[in-house]
């Protein structure tokens, strides 16, 4: 492979891993076959489905539950600057190298930036109906967030790189296609972030220290309450 494409790789790799940083899912096990339930019965744990996922691409996947909501609406909180930095990394990358290259580069991007819209969009919207009407506020928001940062770095790629993609194409994200086109490659890339991470921890001078936030649960509720249910943060204020 040509240094140009490689070194295109691993830009893309670099940037499409800011997408599963700080990142919040759940998985219901109503939506996986039973026959696929049975291959992994021993290969993932019993509580799998349960509660709600965090990635961080530095300290590993944890569990959420209910009584974990503050925390998990904060963990998030930085994931706009993430992708906000990937939007002008992206720009100073087109300035580098050949209007090819670049293509190759923001047509993948923004692929998986549809993908990852659809993703945050499906979990929000299906929140309760698979996790029950139970839900603290604070987990409703944080999906809400979540899909709004998606959204929001949509529309600056296409704003920004309109030009060299086809905004009108239809891609398919159906049930089908999810699975056997792009669920290999969301999973091949996490385990390529998961590798990385495991190389940095083994060296000594770049191993990340695990720590816990600090919460403030005021400013948390106003996160919350301005971002997701559109009160004036003046009010706040008073």
């Amino acid at each position: 492979m040509e240094p140009s494409l490689t070194e295109g790789n691993k830009f893309l790799d670099s940037l499409l891993s800011i997408f599963y940083h700080k990142f919040i899912y759940y998985v219901p096990r109503e939506i996986i076959n039973e026959k696929v339930l049975a291959q992994l019965k021993g290969e993932i744990d019993d509580d799998f489905f349960e509660g709600f996922h965090f990635l961080d691409n530095y300290l590993g996947s944890y569990k959420f539950y209910n009584k974990d909501a503050l925390e998990l609406s904060i963990l998030i909180v930085d994931k706009k600057s993430f992708l906000e930095q990937n939007t002008f990394k992206l720009v100073e990358k087109s300035k580098e190298i050949t209007e090819f290259e670049f293509l190759v580069i923001i047509e993948k991007y923004y692929e998986f930036l549809l993908l990852f819209n659809y993703i945050t969009a499906w979990l929000s919207v299906n929140l309760k109906r698979y996790n029950g009407e139970g839900i603290h506020l604070n987990i409703i928001g944080a999906f809400s967030i979540q899909r709004q940062y998606f959204i929001s770095h949509l529309e600056d790629v296409s704003n920004y790189f309109g030009k060299f993609l086809d905004l009108e194409k239809i891609y398919d994200f159906s049930m089908k296609s999810f699975v056997i086109k792009y669920l290999p490659e969301l999973i091949s890339r996490y385990d390529k972030i998961e590798e990385n991470d495991e190389e940095q921890v083994a060296n000594p001078k770049t191993k990340h220290k695990k720590q816990r936030l600090e919460l403030d649960e005021n400013k948390i509720e106003m996160m919350i309450l301005t971002q997701v249910f559109n009160v004036n943060e003046k009010v706040f204020q008073q």
